[in-house]
């Protein structure tokens, strides 16, 4: 979490939503929908998450006729959480 720049209550939220998304892309605004944040968090949260190697840009879709297609993200959060955890089970063994 620390790494991220996160909370871990965050993370954890983030996991929920990613394993209630089975794999599929989500946008910057159903990301900040689910979380109960504005737009404009979601978007933030997005590029902190990327720079963190914790989403996946996925492409885009036009959701409606006017403006810019949404870009779309897979999480990786679950993924990331269970390396940590292995990390950390490796390393007090090996104290």
């Amino acid at each position: 979490a620390r790494r991220v720049g996160l909370s871990p209550a965050t993370l954890s939220r983030l996991a929920a939503v990613e394993r209630g998304l089975n794999g599929r892309p989500v946008s910057p605004g159903d990301l900040a929908g689910s979380l109960g944040i504005t737009d404009p968090s979601g978007r933030r949260l997005i590029r902190k998450l990327a720079d963190s190697g914790l989403v996946i840009a996925e492409g885009s879709a036009q959701v409606s006729r006017k403006g810019r297609p949404t870009r779309l993200y897979r999480l990786a959060i679950n993924a990331a959480l269970d390396a940590a955890g292995q990390n950390e089970g490796a390393e007090s063994g090996a104290r």
